[in-house]
């Protein structure tokens, strides 16, 4: 009998005050410490930082440049900013790979990471310098020159060798993709004395090795005129 009376009370004072029986906590989804099962908000939430990452994520950077972080800014509900942590020591830019930045922000409720990727390819800058030529031509057939320069071509997927063949000149179209080059049927004309003699007709396949310091190509060859002949010309260019 006793116990049904405290019931009773009980249910009573509820009902007078519905409030006083909901469960209290943090109420906020944001929140470090919230409680699904909480009905009344009692304003113990506490926040932990939020990152947001600056700037293209991932970003793309060529093989031999100089990678420069657009950083990452902290923020926590309540509070404000804070600062934030940058940890760029995975990032190599000497060789192809995906790397990765690290950002940390803290606050006495806890720490927040946060990460960028860092795409490094062979792009149009990498091809570009001076090179050293070994070959297996024979000067004659297929007289490339022995330090040629690459530099830009009509766009960011191509390269160009000016003058490349010695003393008739002549240019090299490099299409790139990559680590892959492709030369396009190319025709170098013969000049004697301002006469036209012959031409050397080509094309080209290859590769740019992961440090982009060394291409590694092969040119099927024609020549015409007053002296002919064909085959395949391989090429090595080391920066």
């Amino acid at each position: 009998m006793k116990t049904a009376k405290l019931s009773l009370l009980i249910l009573l004072a509820c009902t007078v005050s519905l409030s006083s029986c909901k469960k209290k906590g943090c109420m906020d989804a944001d929140a470090s410490n919230y409680n699904e099962k909480a009905k009344k908000d009692d304003g113990s939430c506490t926040f932990k930082p939020v990152i947001t990452v600056v700037g293209a994520n991932p970003a793309t950077v060529s093989v031999g440049s100089t990678y420069s972080d657009a950083g990452a800014t902290a923020f926590v509900k309540n509070e404000g900013s804070v600062n934030v942590t940058t940890d760029l020591s995975q990032v190599n830019t000497s060789t192809t790979g995906n790397f990765t930045v690290t950002y940390t922000a803290s606050n006495t409720h806890g720490n927040t990471t946060a990460t960028r990727t860092v795409n490094v390819v062979l792009g149009q800058s990498t091809y570009m310098g001076n090179y050293a030529v070994t070959n297996s031509c024979n000067e004659l057939d297929f007289p490339h020159v022995a330090a040629p320069q690459i530099v830009a071509g009509a766009n960011v997927n191509q390269v160009l060798i000016n003058n490349a063949f010695t003393a008739i000149g002549g240019t090299i179209v490099m299409n790139i993709s990559g680590s892959n080059v492709t030369v396009p049927a190319t025709s170098v004309p013969i000049v004697v004395l301002g006469q036209t003699v012959g031409t050397i007709d080509f094309s080209g396949t290859g590769t740019m090795n992961a440090t982009g310091t060394q291409i590694v190509m092969s040119y099927p060859w024609t020549r015409t005129g007053l002296v002919t002949g064909s085959g395949t010309c391989s090429v090595t260019y080391n920066k």
